[in-house]
């Protein structure tokens, strides 16, 4: 697992080495049902401590690939990327 920086709010954020599967499943989670709920399978479905899988989820990108923070458009290449309004880190799952 790496952990990368959020050069917004300073948060280490790890990044596990998860199946693109089980990222897609979380990340739909946290768009409908919450980021609490997706924080909790996070959790449990990959045995993530509570305070790993919270930083994980809160930095999932927003839908249709925005900020999660501002909602600024992000581009859709790789897996993270720092906001260029906000420089705030997004995970796109």
């Amino acid at each position: 697992m790496t952990a990368l920086k959020c050069q917004k709010c300073g948060a280490d954020v790890p990044v596990p080495d998860l199946p693109a599967e089980l990222r897609k499943s979380i990340a739909a989670v946290a768009h409908g049902t919450g980021r609490l709920q997706a924080m909790l399978e996070l959790k449990d479905g990959a045995r993530i401590g509570l305070g790993d899988a919270k930083a994980i989820v809160f930095h999932l990108s927003g839908e249709g690939v925005a900020c999660h923070r501002c909602g600024t458009r992000l581009n859709e290449a790789g897996e993270e990327q720092n906001c260029p309004k906000c420089r705030s880190l997004n995970l796109l799952w």
